[in-house]
């Protein structure tokens, strides 16, 4: 068989065929027809075959050789052998793809497939074929398959929650894996679920169903979802509706810090209010006594009086003075950053004792100090300073005069992981029901109370900065004690 290596190509002279025939199956076409008459070795294209590739017709006169030249050079070898093989072998159908040269120098990727004709004797006589260009298909195909693997990428990142539903009856069609672990769903019940479940308050789905049914969508719904263990995460979910498939898609984002992180901000806000509104009646009240002593004083002819009128002005300086200690005790609290060191409580307890003691106003207190030392105690000196000394001031100040033996007891012991100490006296003690409210920042059980109702409020953010925590146990007419624990970090 003369020209088995000359592959498909075109020439319209000579054919043993019909070429009117073969021109106006072509015409009905849009891909491009070839036909090779092996036995006479002559070959047509149609017209359409050469416009696919950018060539005009008079290109034809390059045949037979015309296609291999054509052939992508990574493609040339694999594609001619596989034309040969199938005239060689026994089969009738013949199929391929290559990649073709273009005339504006690209290549394009071309799907050919035909019907071998064999004689009495099963040798090929004739192949007659189409050429497809699908270039653009394949861009589509694979621009697809990218988006699908970055949509894949997405899904299974572990960021963010991402499930599918079911429009009517709400199952759970496929979720990635940081949507089970947001709802804390292990590996082997995550099967047969539904979205219904995982709503802390039903009145939340209902709103997002009315929003998605108006707008198709629904965008940055904080609300709370319910984990299998029964406790709640706060998300922002976001959903889209797919109508024609009957499927929801929704993203999930765990927001649980931020929430966290704005009630701290919307507390403090709200502490900041109290404290300016607090901070500055206390300290308009002694300053507004003073004005009022000091016009008093100056219309005051009887030297007596005068003096006494002083004696007020002193007090409420006093006063002030205390007021502006403890506010300025309360700003080192919260700001303080300082080395923690090693700290001898009964130095400590002797010291704030001493501090806070007054020969005439505590006369008659007793004082008992139990101090068992047995390791070294390491934590932050100041802090531990503040708590000593507004817990002491108050045991004193509270203290019941009219008993017998009005006492103050202080005790501590430590270990390698904490510190116990309490403070304890058989004072006046505290009403029960204004124990839950003792460490509010300016709580004062009532106006006749003389503190700033700060002391205690210090003393308990002075124990949260060195991690440790206070319980208090109080009797009216009986006494008060506060228990302290505070971790060693010897």
């Amino acid at each position: 068989m003369q020209n088995k290596n000359k592959s498909e190509s075109n020439q319209t002279n000579n054919s043993s065929s019909d070429p009117n025939l073969a021109e106006e199956s072509a015409r009905h076409t849009t891909d491009g027809f070839w036909e090779w008459d092996i036995a006479n070795d002559v070959h047509f294209v149609s017209p359409k075959w050469l416009q696919m590739l950018g060539l005009s017709k008079d290109r034809a006169k390059e045949l037979p050789d015309l296609w291999v030249s054509l052939l992508h050079p990574e493609d040339k070898d694999k594609a001619v052998q596989t034309l040969e093989d199938s005239i060689q072998g026994d089969q009738i159908d013949y199929h391929q793809q290559f990649r073709m040269r273009h005339k504006d120098g690209s290549y394009r990727w071309i799907k050919t497939k035909g019907i071998i004709s064999r004689n009495e004797k099963g040798l090929a006589t004739r192949i007659t074929g189409i050429h497809s260009d699908y270039t653009e298909e394949l861009k589509n195909t694979t621009a697809l398959l990218e988006k699908q693997q970055k949509y894949e990428n997405l899904f299974q990142n572990d960021l963010i929650g991402i499930f599918r539903s079911d429009l009517q009856t709400g199952a759970i069609l496929q979720a990635n894996e940081k949507f089970w672990q947001l709802a804390g769903v292990p590996p082997g019940k995550r099967e047969n679920r539904k979205t219904v479940e995982f709503y802390n308050d039903l009145k939340d789905r209902d709103e997002l169903v009315e929003i998605v049914k108006k707008n198709g969508k629904a965008q940055d719904i904080e609300l709370q979802i319910l984990k299998e263990d029964q406790t709640t995460v706060w998300v922002n979910y976001s959903v889209a509706l797919y109508p024609k498939e009957g499927i929801l898609e929704s993203v999930i984002i765990d927001i649980s810090k931020s929430k966290v992180a704005q009630q701290k901000l919307k507390d403090a806000h709200q502490k900041l209010d109290s404290f300016v509104y607090h901070a500055s009646h206390d300290l308009k009240s002694p300053l507004r006594s003073m004005a009022g002593l000091i016009n008093l004083y100056k219309a005051e002819q009887e030297r007596g009086m005068k003096a006494e009128y002083i004696n007020k002005i002193e007090e409420n300086i006093e006063k002030l003075d205390h007021l502006v200690c403890q506010l300025l005790d309360l700003s080192k609290t919260e700001k303080l950053e300082e080395a923690d060191s090693d700290i001898n409580f009964m130095v400590e307890f002797n010291h704030a004792v001493s501090t806070n003691f007054s020969p005439d106003k505590d006369k008659g207190v007793e004082i008992d100090v139990r101090v068992s030392h047995l390791c070294q105690f390491i934590s932050n000196l100041t802090h531990v300073k503040t708590i000593l000394n507004n817990l002491i001031s108050n045991a004193l100040k509270y203290a019941d005069h009219t008993k017998e033996n009005p006492n103050l007891s202080l005790s501590f012991t430590c270990s390698a992981e904490k510190a116990t100490f309490e403070v304890a006296d058989n004072g006046v003690g505290i009403p029960k029901d204004n124990l839950s409210s003792i460490f509010d920042m300016f709580y004062r059980a009532s106006e006749l109370n003389e503190g700033s109702g700060l002391g205690l409020y210090i003393v308990k953010t002075a124990v949260e900065a060195l991690d440790g925590k206070i319980e208090v146990h109080s009797t009216l007419g009986e006494g008060t004690r506060f228990t302290i624990e505070i971790p060693n970090k010897i």
